[in-house]
């Protein structure tokens, strides 16, 4: 069996739960008003995947931050590439920039993890700087657009000259930022009314604001959810805080955690649905074989790494196979930057190719 008819085989009974549940909820008038259309559908999805997420990160937020990049971060990497990259109508020269580009950064990281420490920041800086600028060029070619690939070229190169001024700083801004971006590309690029979305905008913000503060800080050390697998959150704020001060730390590492729950919402679940053409929602089968559709050759490697990575925590440590994969995987953040950059050029390219 391949790993295709594998997927297929296990959506069968994934589908039969589906409907069953979905028996069930239709037979509530509430949710068969929010459940009948995709704008109302997505924005009720939205919340509550804010709303998990908040209250996850209020209660348990190290287990949060271990387990949630090991289960779902290299699915979400995958689904950076289908639905940049593969569903839209880009040309084959943008793609395979994008996949130079990606190896790399994947590359240099790897190298900065074995202890090259000539490679770093401002590497990593200068390749984003030259992806982008590179994105805006071939937008503006493809388009004809030359006001605003001017545009976009200059702003490329103003936030490139800061990167290289403060690549550490810059970095850092970006790995937080970056959960960020992935709520940006889904309204500016995939949403088309926000209307059904703002209770979920309204939670965000709210969110952000009450684990930014340290506000929920007494919650999880009350549950006992400041530490999990080994790993204290107090641990990791060298790396995603470094230089803050004391009273500013937890709330850093808090609404890091929260805004990367968000941002796995965002392309496992809100910018797929976005991406369907029909009304109603798609089946686990449906989605398995689409999914086969957009990935072909890489759907195997995909689905492997998938099972990999956990497995990897078993075997060398939840906390330790994180940080690589955190490391290692950071090449998509860059992948979002540079094509924002060239959909904004040329918007026609967010046509769907099939």
């Amino acid at each position: 069996m391949n790993t295709a008819q594998a997927l297929d085989t296990a959506g069968i009974p994934l589908d039969w739960l589906r409907g069953r549940l979905f028996r069930w909820l239709l037979s509530a008038p509430v949710f068969r008003w929010l459940l009948c259309t995709r704008d109302r559908r997505l924005g009720f999805h939205a919340v509550l995947g804010v709303a998990v997420a908040l209250g996850l990160t209020a209660i348990f937020p190290a287990f949060l931050f271990v387990v949630g990049p090991l289960v779902l971060g290299v699915a979400h990497v995958a689904s950076d590439l289908r639905y940049l990259l593969l569903r839209r109508s880009v040309p084959r020269g943008v793609t395979g920039m994008a996949v130079l580009f990606c190896g790399a950064l994947f590359a240099l990281r790897m190298g900065e993890l074995l202890g090259q420490r000539w490679l770093g920041a401002s590497q990593e800086m200068m390749l984003l700087e030259v992806w982008a600028g590179a994105s805006v060029v071939a937008a503006g070619l493809a388009e004809r657009r030359k006001g605003r690939a001017a545009l976009a070229l200059g702003a490329v190169l103003a936030l490139g000259a800061m990167a290289q001024r403060w690549p550490e700083l810059s970095r850092l801004v970006f790995a937080h930022g970056h959960n960020l971006i992935g709520v940006g590309l889904w309204l500016l690029l995939f949403r088309r009314r926000l209307g059904p979305v703002v209770p979920a905008l309204i939670l965000l913000g709210a969110g952000i604001v009450l684990t930014g503060s340290g506000a929920t800080l007494p919650l999880a050390a009350g549950a006992g959810g400041l530490s999990f697998a080994g790993q204290h959150l107090v641990d990791v704020a060298t790396w995603i805080a470094p230089g803050v001060p004391l009273r500013f730390l937890a709330g850093a590492v808090l609404s890091y955690v929260f805004l990367q729950a968000v941002h796995y919402s965002v392309w496992l679940a809100w910018i797929p649905q976005e991406d369907t053409r029909a009304e109603g929602t798609t089946s686990f089968r449906m989605s398995f074989r689409s999914l086969r559709q957009d990935l072909r050759g890489l759907l195997a490697p995909v689905v492997a790494l998938v099972a990999l990575v956990p497995a990897a925590a078993l075997v060398f440590g939840a906390s330790l196979t994180r940080d690589v994969y955190l490391s290692l995987a950071s090449f998509h953040g860059y992948l979002e930057v540079a094509m924002v950059f060239y959909f904004l050029v040329a918007p026609g390219a967010l046509r769907r190719t099939a």
